[in-house]
C-alpha cells in the first residue's frame, strides 16, 4: 500500500511516525538535571550561568525539540518537493514584507523601551558622547570614566562612526534619531544576504527562506532591542562588505570595509580573517594582503598605543576580562598558543555549548562552508574566552561582527551539500528506487535545507526570541534568564502615569546640573552638563534623582548592596537635610538639590 500522490509506501509512513513521536516523547520525559552534577555546573553572577542550573531543562528541550522538528520537516518536504507550490508563497514580496514588520516593531519598542524608563546606561552613555560631539566638548562622558576611568570614549571603544552619527543627531537632535539608524541598519542587512544567497543558490525559494531565517534569527532581536551600540553597524558594514567582495566590487567592497573598522576596535580582528580567508579561498592575493594587514596594523595601533595613550598609559580595560588568561597583551598571548588545553577547557564550558548551540541552531548548515565560517572565529574565540558570559550571550551585542557570516556560509553550506547531492548521493543512494517518479535533484535539496532552517527560525524565536512571536512576549511566567534587566514581557512597554511623573521631574533640572540618578533615568539626562550613577556621588553633584518604584536598581559604587538595600542608600539623601533639600516629587520620583549650591544662588 502507498500514498499514491508521493509514491510513499504506506509502511514507511508509519514506522517513520511512529519513531517521531517516540523521540518527541523521549524530549518530553528526560530530566537534564542530572546534568548539573554530571559535568559541574554551579550558579555563579554572570548572565547566563547563575541561571544554566535552573533552566537548563527548558534550554536543552527546547533546542531538541527544534532540531528534532528540522529533521522530521526536511525529510518529507525533500521527498514531496514542493517547489512549485512554495513560489507562489515565498516570493521576494514576503521579504520587504517582512522587512518592514521587523524594522516596525523593533523601532516601535525601542521608543516604548525608552519612554517607559526601560533603558539604561548603555543608551546614556552614547547619547552623553554624541551630544558633547555635536556641542564641541569632544567625545568624552562622565559615564564612561565612572566604568572605566577615562571620560574620552576612544579609550574605551574606539568608534570613528560616531562622527557620522553625530552629523545626522546634529540635524535632528532627538534620540528617536539613533534608534532609527540602528534598526535600519539591521534591517537593510536583509538585502545583501538576499542577492548573494539568490546568487549561490540560483534559487527564489531558498533565497527568500534564508533571508526570512535571519529576520527571525533571536540574537538579531536582543541586539536590535538592545540600547545602542557602535558595534553593532559592524553587521550591516560586513554584510555589504563581503556581498561586494563576491561581486568583485572592489570600491565599494573596500568603503564598507573601513566603514566595518570604523564600528569598534575588535572588528579588526574579524577583518583581519577575512583577509586570510580572500587569500586562501579566493586565491586574490593583493585584496587579502591589503585587507589583513590594514586590520592587524590598526588592531595592535589602538590596542598597544592609542587607546592606552587616551587613558594616561594604561592598558585598555578589555585585558580585565581575560585576567584567567594573562595579566597583559603578552601573556594572554603566550597562553593562547602554549596552552591550548587550558583553552578548550575554557570553550568547552556548559554555558558556551549552550550559547554556540542557540547562535548556530538555525544555521546548521553553515558547518559546511569551514572556510566563511573560519572568518568568525575571531570573534567567537574572544567572546567565548572572557571572564563574563555577558560577552557570549544572546541576549546580548558583542558576537554581532559573527553574525553576517554565520549566514553566508550557511548558503554556501546549502549549497554545498546540494551540489555533492546532486553530482553523487543521488546516485549512490539510487533515489529513483527509493522514490519512484520522484526527480530529486539539487533544487530539491535547497528547497528542504532552507524550508527546514525557515521552521527552525520559527520555532528558536518562539522558544527564545523576545518578539511577538515567542512565548516570552505574551507569557509573563515564561522566562529565560533571572537577569536584572532582561524583560521582553509586553508589559514592560507600556507607558503609565509613573513615567508621565518621571518625565514632568527630568523637565525641571536644569540643563547645565551635574546630577546623580539611578540607571533608567540617565538616558532622558543625557543633555545635562554631567551625569554620575547613583548612588555614586560626587563632591560636584549638584541634583540626585531617584526612583523608588522602579524594579532596576544597579550603579557602580555598592551595585550589589545597592539591589538588595536600595532605601539604606536612599537615606544618605532623604535624611540629611543639612545637605539635601528636596524640591520635587511625584509617585515615587524624588529630586533633591543641594543645599550649598541654594546658598550660593
Amino acid at each position: 500500500m502507498t500514498i499514491n500522490q508521493y509514491k510513499i509506501s504506506f509502511v514507511h509512513f508509519l514506522i517513520f511516525c511512529i519513531v517521531t513521536l517516540f523521540c518527541y516523547g523521549a524530549i518530553y520525559s528526560i530530566d537534564f538535571q542530572f546534568l548539573k552534577k554530571l559535568i559541574s555546573i554551579t550558579p555563579t553572577e554572570n548572565l547566563i550561568e547563575k541561571n544554566l542550573p535552573k533552566y537548563i531543562n527548558l534550554y536543552l528541550k527546547s533546542i531538541l525539540f527544534i532540531c528534532l522538528t528540522g529533521v522530521v520537516l526536511f525529510i518529507p518536504i525533500f521527498i514531496i518537493s514542493p517547489e512549485k507550490s512554495l513560489k507562489k508563497v515565498f516570493k521576494i514580496n514576503l521579504v520587504f514584507l517582512a522587512m518592514v514588520f521587523f524594522f516596525s516593531y523593533i523601532l516601535t519598542f525601542q521608543i516604548l523601551k525608552f519612554k517607559s524608563f526601560h533603558c539604561y546606561v548603555d543608551l546614556a552613555v552614547p547619547l552623553q558622547v554624541i551630544n558633547n560631539v555635536v556641542t564641541g566638548n569632544g567625545p568624552i562622558s562622565s559615564l564612561e570614566e565612572s566604568f572605566h576611568g577615562s571620560a574620552n570614549w576612544f579609550s574605551a571603544h574606539f568608534s570613528p562612526i560616531l562622527y557620522l552619527v553625530s552629523i545626522l543627531f546634529y540635524l535632528f537632535p532627538k534620540v528617536e534619531t539613533i534608534l532609527i539608524l540602528q534598526t535600519l541598519g539591521f534591517t537593510l542587512t536583509s538585502l545583501p544576504l538576499y542577492w548573494y544567497a539568490h546568487s549561490i543558490l540560483k534559487d527564489e525559494v531558498g533565497s527568500v527562506l534564508l533571508t526570512l531565517t535571519f529576520l527571525l534569527f533571536p540574537p538579531i532581536h536582543y541586539m536590535a532591542l538592545y540600547e545602542f551600540e557602535y558595534l553593532k553597524f559592524a553587521i550591516p558594514f560586513l554584510t555589504f562588505a563581503f556581498y561586494f567582495l563576491y561581486k568583485k566590487n572592489y570600491y565599494l567592497y573596500f568603503l564598507f570595509f573601513l566603514l566595518s573598522l570604523c564600528s569598534r576596535e575588535d572588528v579588526s580582528l574579524v577583518t583581519f580573517a577575512l583577509g586570510i580567508y580572500i587569500v586562501f579561498a579566493r586565491k586574490e592575493l593583493k585584496t587579502g594582503i591589503l585587507t589583513s594587514g590594514i586590520s592587524i596594523v590598526y588592531f595592535v595601533t589602538l590596542i598597544l598605543y592609542v587607546m592606552p595613550f587616551l587613558r594616561n598609559e594604561q592598558s585598555v580595560f578589555q585585558f580585565n576580562q581575560y585576567s584567567h588568561l594573562g595579566k597583559n597583551f603578552k601573556e594572554i598571548f603566550y597562553t593562547f598558543f602554549l596552552n591550548p588545553f587550558y583553552i578548550v577547557q575554557c570553550l568547552l564550558s556548559p554555558t558556551n555549548i549552550i550559547t554556540f548551540l542557540l547562535y548556530t541552531l538555525p544555521v546548521i548548515f553553515s558547518f559546511f562552508s569551514p572556510a566563511v565560517f573560519f572568518i568568525a572565529l575571531p570573534n567567537l574565540l574572544t567572546s567565548f574566552l572572557t571572564g563574563s558570559n555577558a560577552h557570549a550571550t544572546i541576549f546580548m551585542y558583542h558576537l554581532a561582527p559573527t553574525v553576517p557570516f554565520l549566514f553566508f556560509s550557511c548558503i554556501n553550506g546549502i549549497n554545498n551539500i546540494a551540489s555533492f547531492f546532486d553530482n553523487k548521493c543521488k546516485y549512490l543512494l539510487n533515489t529513483e528506487h527509493l522514490f519512484p517518479g520522484k526527480d530529486l535533484n539539487m533544487r530539491s535539496c535547497i528547497t528542504s535545507c532552507t524550508f527546514a532552517l525557515f521552521m527552525i527560525g520559527i520555532l528558536s524565536q518562539y522558544f527564545f526570541g523576545p518578539s511577538p512571536l515567542s512565548r516570552q512576549f505574551w507569557d509573563k511566567s515564561y522566562t529565560l534568564v533571572d537577569f536584572y534587566t532582561h524583560n521582553f514581557h509586553y508589559s514592560n512597554y507600556q507607558i503609565n502615569t509613573h513615567h508621565s511623573a518621571a518625565s514632568e521631574i527630568i523637565v525641571a533640572i536644569p540643563s547645565k546640573a551635574i546630577i546623580s540618578a539611578e540607571q533608567p533615568l540617565l538616558p532622558h539626562l543625557y543633555d545635562r552638563k554631567k551625569l554620575y550613577i547613583f548612588p555614586d556621588i560626587k563632591d560636584d553633584t549638584e541634583y540626585v534623582i531617584i526612583d523608588k518604584k522602579h524594579r532596576v536598581k544597579t550603579g557602580v559604587k555598592g551595585v550589589m548592596d545597592f539591589r538588595e538595600r536600595p532605601q539604606y542608600y536612599y537615606d544618605q539623601i532623604e535624611k540629611n537635610p543639612k545637605e539635601w533639600n528636596l524640591i520635587k516629587e511625584k509617585d515615587g520620583v524624588y529630586l533633591f538639590k543641594k543645599c550649598t549650591t541654594i546658598a550660593d544662588e
